[in-house]
């Protein structure tokens, strides 16, 4: 819905969708079953993230560990998204995980909740 509001506003409309794109790490080092979708434009990104949560997608956090958040637990950096095709539904995340830098991470021993993210991804 983001996208179609932001192309109904936007000065430039639809061609917003044409703008180019480059990954910084090219699908096919993540993803060899999708590397025949590397994007060039905005579309094609829409394209490929739509495609690739509809496979499922698990990663492990760029950088993880302290220097990204010194309160998570190593598990919290794991990710793992999947499709339920009967529903359309997206689901997972991981329970350890804050879902954004904006989120709170549990940092105090006193009250136990050093690496109990406050609102679970």
């Amino acid at each position: 819905q983001a996208i179609q509001d932001y192309v109904e506003m936007a000065p430039e409309g639809t061609d917003f969708l044409a703008a180019p794109v480059s990954l910084k790490w090219p699908v096919k080092e993540w993803d060899t079953d999708l590397a025949h979708l590397e994007p060039k434009t905005i579309a094609d990104l829409i394209h490929l993230i739509c495609a690739a949560h509809a496979k499922g997608i698990q990663f492990r956090e760029w950088n993880a560990g302290s220097k990204i958040d010194e309160h998570m637990t190593d598990a919290g950096f794991n990710i793992s998204v999947r499709l339920d095709e009967e529903t359309g539904v997206i689901y997972g995340g991981n329970e350890a995980n804050c879902g954004t830098w904006m989120d709170k991470m549990g940092s105090s021993d006193k009250a136990h909740n050093r690496g109990v993210p406050a609102t679970p991804r």
